[in-house]
């Protein structure tokens, strides 16, 4: 739909982020589009894959999958498949539509967004991020408020992913850092705890099987086991920085 508000850009924990006000789905991240797309989003019309392009496109070097601008084939000319940086993108003079708008138009059309890679790396990604995010960022925003907030450095707090890894959490202030991550190979994840805070050692890396993109049946309860010994060692850590600190 037709936002109701022009779009922004807003600053979100380090990331760039679209917002659009959407008729339909309220507030909403907004996706880039050439104004005959908008066109055709906007009034739910039919359209066939070959008559419209997509330009990938990335905020950050390590953004994973990247942005896609739907287009019409003549200006994506040139462009093929390389992933060009977002300064190049706003020199098109592009509009925007809701992301939700744009994906049911996407799915009505049968017209796939993503290319399988991206796919297998979205489904676990998000697979990670609802069974870790719940249990670790009370803990982390604990020792982002508490031990960061009494050294002078910029604090970076964050949920951050890349290809490699499909899951990245940490509080980072100057060369101290507290690192959460899962790394991707082809069958399996590999979990991995750090700190350069606690004296006390982190929990011992762990392997996650993987079923192409999904975490196997008997994987999940070990990776949900880990995640909970991993707060239990930041909370332990924050206990001993503050006693040390009085």
């Amino acid at each position: 739909m037709t936002p109701a508000v022009a779009p922004t850009l807003l600053a979100r924990k380090t990331r760039c982020v679209g917002v659009i006000q959407c008729e339909r789905h309220g507030r909403q991240s907004l996706a880039f589009v050439s104004p005959g797309v908008q066109s055709a989003v906007n009034a739910r019309a039919n359209v066939s894959r070959d008559h419209i392009a997509a330009i990938r496109y990335g905020v950050f070097d390590d953004d994973y999958p990247p942005g896609r601008a739907w287009v019409e084939p003549s200006v994506a000319r040139g462009i093929g498949d390389r992933v060009v940086a977002f300064e190049e993108l706003a020199n098109l003079e592009l509009d925007a539509v809701c992301g939700e708008c744009l994906e049911l138009w996407l799915k009505a059309n049968r017209i796939e967004a993503l290319t399988p890679e991206e796919r297998r790396f979205v489904r676990i990604r998000t697979q990670l991020s609802d069974l870790l995010r719940p249990r670790l960022e009370p803990a982390l925003q604990a020792i982002a408020d508490s031990v960061f907030a009494r050294l002078r450095e910029p604090t970076a707090f964050g949920f951050q992913t890349s290809r490699e890894c499909p899951f990245r959490a940490h509080v980072r202030r100057g060369l101290r850092r507290v690192l959460i991550e899962l790394r991707d190979r082809p069958d399996s994840l590999v979990a991995t705890a750090e700190s350069s805070l606690f004296s006390t050692p982190p929990p011992r890396a762990i392997d996650i099987g993987l079923d192409y993109d999904t975490l196997r049946p008997s994987e999940a309860p070990k990776l949900v086991t880990w995640a909970e010994q991993v707060e239990a060692w930041l909370r332990r850590g924050l206990v001993a920085f503050d006693s040390a600190d009085r």
